[in-house]
């Protein structure tokens, strides 16, 4: 696989320009099939700027997000990090994995730890279509 290709996409989203860090390299990827379940991790913003996270939100929410990915490393051998998208006041984190076998329990007991301070929805469903991602990566 190639290497990571980063680009910021402008979204509009009722009126508030959405901004996501998209890796285009997956716009391409031929191997879809072999990864067909997304895991969405959504987090509310705490420290905004008209609805953008400060510079001391975003280096936390990226402490965050390989936090999470570490924890999703120890069930999946391939994590395919697809991005991230800032909207008002909640940033989204894309991911597609093979299975959806993760550890709950260690999930948990780390959302419990931030959770006192923000708000954290994880979900895992199949999209062997990469439905979830198809309008970032076009």
């Amino acid at each position: 696989m190639s290497e990571d290709s980063f680009a910021i996409r402008m979204i509009d989203l009722d009126g508030f320009k959405a901004v996501g860090m998209i890796n285009r390299k997956y716009a391409d990827f031929t191997e879809k099939h072999q990864f067909p379940f997304v895991l969405t991790i959504e987090l509310s913003l705490v420290n905004t700027d008209g609805g953008y996270p400060t510079s001391e939100e975003s280096e936390r929410l990226e402490e965050i997000e390989l936090n999470l990915r570490n924890i999703v490393k120890q069930t999946q051998s391939e994590v395919h990090y697809i991005g991230r998208v800032n909207r008002e006041d909640a940033q989204d984190i894309f991911y597609y994995i093979a299975t959806d076998e993760l550890d709950g329990e260690a999930i948990g007991m780390y959302c419990d730890t931030i959770e006192a301070d923000r708000g954290i929805d994880i979900q895992i469903f199949e999209d062997a279509n990469w439905d979830s991602v198809s309008g970032l990566l076009d």
